[in-house]
């Protein structure tokens, strides 16, 4: 199950018998960048989120998933890196890093090598972390990337 951040949706999900692992779209680890990610983040920001996985993973004593993709200049920064670090190092807090797909955006996707970087970085200060990889960008087909190009025909 996945959710970009509805607090109290995670509430009721951590009280339901379902087996599902859960997987937050989270994308920054600031409020000031997340608004900007994520607009939802204004309706709860990341304290009440967080809070809510604290109590999800409390609950349910089930690994709690955190999505990211990378934006280069974005949320890569050295500043989003401490945040993400205090919010995720913690027991059963495991994080995706995923690189961004351009798609012709006001985004840029990192270069090549420095998610693994990210996630050796994250790895070293305690977090948990998997690169993610995704395929089909040589051929503009990854994720995002065909709904482009499909609306711009």
């Amino acid at each position: 199950m996945s959710t970009v951040g509805v607090v109290p949706g995670i509430d009721r999900f951590a009280v339901e018998p379902l087996q599902l692992n859960l997987a937050v779209s989270l994308h920054a680890a600031t409020d000031e960048v997340r608004d900007r990610l994520v607009p939802l983040n204004r309706t709860w920001p990341l304290n009440e989120l967080f809070a809510a996985c604290e109590r999800y993973v409390a609950r349910t004593r089930r690994k709690l998933f955190f999505e990211y993709v990378v934006l280069r200049g974005v949320n890569d920064t050295p500043a989003q890196i401490a945040a993400l670090t205090q919010r995720l190092r913690r027991p059963l807090y495991h994080l995706n890093l995923i690189a961004y797909n351009e798609t012709g955006g006001d985004f840029t996707a990192p270069a090549a090598g420095e998610v693994e970087a990210l996630h050796r970085r994250l790895e070293q200060a305690g977090v948990s972390c998997t690169v993610r990889r995704s395929t089909g960008g040589e051929i503009k087909a990854a994720c995002g990337q065909l709904a482009l190009r499909y609306e711009s025909r």
